[in-house]
């Protein structure tokens, strides 16, 4: 990828996909580098350090997950709302469990990088 069309939120997109492809373990400054085909210390122009890509890959994540689960239970209340928002978050859990991004990982990093 072409420096001029890199921005920030192109280079948390490519960060977000490693994460689900190889794992948010795996997330690292060259290898995110490697992957936007630019020099390492090129990356510092969008973002600071392996910590704030990080940090932000999780937000958004955890923003996509909260926006999802606000739109389903919109329309619900009190117990209700609280079964089905069991449910979807054992699906989650469950789902995520088998996928690379997995909810370790996730309280892990909340842990590290305090989102």
């Amino acid at each position: 990828m072409k420096r001029r069309g890199l921005t920030r939120e192109v280079v948390l997109e490519k960060a977000l996909e490693i994460a689900y492809q190889k794992g948010f373990r795996e997330l690292t400054y060259n290898g995110l580098a490697r992957e936007l085909a630019v020099q390492p210390q090129s990356l510092y122009r969008w973002v600071s350090n392996i910590a704030d890509v990080k940090s932000s890959v999780l937000a958004n994540y955890l923003g996509s997950l909260v926006d999802a689960l606000q739109a389903e239970l919109e329309n619900y209340s009190g117990k209700e709302a609280l079964v089905i928002f069991a449910k979807r978050f054992s699906e989650f859990v469950e789902a995520d469990s088998m996928d690379r991004f997995n909810v370790i990982d996730i309280l892990s990093g909340l842990t590290e990088y305090g989102i």
